[in-house]
Order: structure tokens, then C-alpha cells, then sequence
């Protein structure tokens, strides 16, 4: 399912560029969209081709969010961007959850055009029980465990799956 499919980066920070990498190891061909372009070197070394957004939204199979949350960013994908995405793409954001529109996003999840959705920081956090996502097989909520340092990581996914055991044994 990955080889050979279009992953569009948003953002190619540290994170961004360490994503083109692992992608392409995976034969996907990866594009990216920011205001600066990287040099021609660095496109060569995270064998990664600048598109317009546009472009980036309509060809990709996966569109992974990196990107910081400011006022320029917020809604930054909203309805008429979600429209222009691939029908059946997935939408993974691992920034801030205001970057997307929750009320676009959740119409295009209804509607079938998503494939899927996967979000690490929740949009009202400590998360809710009845929140809508929930609602939806295709999508995955996480704790925002991606912005814990590498050193921390392992003893928060224990705490996780402890935690999960024990909700789910009672």
C-alpha cells in the first residue's frame, strides 16, 4: 500500500525530513509543500520535490501535517483544501489540531471522501468520551505522544498500554 504511493509533507522541519526518509525507503515517491523550498541538495538528500499546495493535496495518497500552530496556520487545511484532496486519501496530523478545520474534516470523514484520519494532539484535551471522532473506525487518536523526547517515549507507551489493559479488564 505504501510503495509506490505519494506521500505530501507539509512542512519538512526535523520532522518533515525525517519522514521523507523512512517514506522513501519505502519506494514512495514524496513531495513536499512550505514557504521556503529547500536547496536542490537537501531535495536530493530527502529525495523530496517542492509542489504547490494545490498540487500536493490533489496527488497525494497521504498527506502528513507538520507544521506550527499560528494564526496563519489555523484552519490552514480547511473545507475547500479537504475538497481538493485525492478521494480516499489519508490525512495524518501529527502538529497541532487546529491546523485543520475539526468541522470540515469531520464532513469529509461522513461523507466517505477521507480515507482515514490520525491525529496526535486532540482538538479539546484531556479528551472527551463522546467526542464525534470516536465515532469512526478510520481514524485514530492519539495522546500527543509524538512531542514526548526520544528518552521518554518508551516509559509513556508502557504507561499507555498499562493503562489500556487495565480499562479494558474491567
Amino acid at each position: 500500500m505504501l510503495r509506490e504511493s505519494t506521500l505530501g509533507i507539509l512542512g519538512m522541519g526535523e520532522i518533515g525530513r525525517e519522514l521523507a526518509l523512512r517514506a522513501a525507503a519505502f519506494g514512495m515517491r514524496v513531495i513536499y509543500y512550505q514557504r521556503n523550498r529547500l536547496t536542490d541538495a537537501e531535495e536530493q538528500q530527502f529525495h523530496a520535490q517542492h509542489v504547490p499546495l494545490d498540487a500536493l493535496l490533489s496527488d497525494s495518497d497521504w498527506v502528513s501535517i507538520h507544521l506550527p500552530e499560528t494564526p496563519a496556520t489555523r484552519n490552514f487545511i480547511a473545507r475547500a483544501q479537504l475538497a481538493k484532496m485525492k478521494r480516499g486519501a489519508f490525512l495524518i496530523n501529527v502538529s497541532r489540531a487546529r491546523i485543520v478545520d475539526r468541522d470540515a474534516l469531520i464532513e469529509a470523514l461522513k461523507s466517505g471522501h477521507l480515507g482515514g484520519f490520525a491525529l496526535d494532539t486532540l482538538y479539546e484535551e484531556p479528551g472527551r468520551a463522546d467526542d464525534e471522532f470516536l465515532k469512526f473506525g478510520n481514524v485514530i487518536l492519539t495522546p500527543h505522544t509524538a512531542a514526548q523526547p526520544r528518552f521518554n517515549g518508551l516509559s509513556d507507551i508502557n504507561d499507555l498500554i498499562v493503562g489500556l489493559s487495565r480499562a479494558l479488564a474491567s
